[in-house]
This record gives C-alpha cells, sequence and structure tokens, in this order.
C-alpha cells in the first residue's frame, strides 16, 4: 500500500473480486435450487472449515476471510430472492469501496 491509501485501481481491482465471487455464489444457488441466504450460510460453513486447514497459509487465510467477512454483511441484509441479493451486493460493494479509498496510515 501506498503511503497515500489505496488507489481508485486497486479498489477497483479488489471489488471486482468479490464482485465475481458474488456473481458465482448465485450461479451455483440457481444450479442448485438454493436461496441466497442458503448459499451464502452454505459458503461460510465452508470457509470455516477450510480456514484451520491453511494455518501455514496466511494469503489463503487471509482472501477466505475478507471473503467470509463480505459473505456475513450480505447475510446480515434481506437477501431471500437473487434479487434482493444483487441489490444488497452492489450496495455492500459500494459501502466498502468507500471504505477502502478511505484508509490512509500515516507515514
Amino acid at each position: 500500500m501506498p503511503p497515500s491509501g489505496f488507489s481508485p485501481k486497486q479498489t477497483s481491482d479488489l471489488i471486482s473480486f468479490l464482485q465475481s465471487c458474488a456473481d458465482a455464489l448465485l450461479a451455483e444457488c440457481r444450479t442448485k435450487n438454493r436461496t441466497p441466504r442458503q448459499g451464502l450460510r452454505g459458503e461460510i460453513q465452508n470457509i470455516d472449515t477450510a480456514l484451520p486447514m491453511l494455518r501455514d497459509r496466511p494469503v489463503a487465510s487471509a482472501v477466505l476471510v475478507l471473503t467470509q467477512r463480505f459473505y456475513t454483511t450480505l447475510l446480515d441484509r434481506s437477501v431471500e430472492t437473487p434479487e434482493s441479493f444483487v441489490r444488497a451486493t452492489a450496495e455492500e460493494l459500494y459501502r466498502m469501496k468507500e471504505e477502502i479509498l478511505g484508509i490512509h496510515v500515516p507515514s
């Protein structure tokens, strides 16, 4: 991270990653005939299971923790339908983008 904080490009890349995770989760929910809420719960449980096995892989763990936090935040919202999931995802990613752009660590 540069001393001035994260750039819009860096932030956009991270947000794009999380958007792709949400898109894949929604596609899986459609394939398995699950609600987005059911899909989120399943993915959060899968991450809980995987994390202890990744103690010696800090980068993989950090990515999973970030993804899990994103999913947990979505789960706290009304995400029973694909439409509500898409809306909640867009709103949460916008909030996250603003939060990331607001990071400024003093040098």
